[in-house]
């Protein structure tokens, strides 16, 4: 997870997830304020697509949790939906 992107924070529109190339497959999850799991996407990295995009023109405002899981282990990152 060391080449993982999240831009741009904070977001309005949607939310870019850069991956390094041949990145091995990841879990992807985002949970709202109170804890409720809202988003769940499997991703897989190869040379031709790096970049991910999650719209975001439905959600509400606020904040989130994002939640990268890969083999190798886990991050967790605040997002902020204006």
């Amino acid at each position: 997870l060391r080449f993982l992107r999240v831009y741009p924070v904070p977001a309005q529109q949607v939310l870019n997830i850069s991956l390094g190339r041949n990145h091995p497959p990841l879990q992807l999850e985002i949970y709202n304020s109170t804890g409720q799991l809202i988003y769940r996407e499997s991703l897989s990295a190869n040379r031709l697509r790096n970049v991910f995009t999650i719209p975001l023109s439905k959600w509400s405002k606020g904040s989130y949790q994002l939640k990268i899981r890969d083999r190798l282990g886990q991050i967790d990152r605040p997002i902020l939906v204006f």
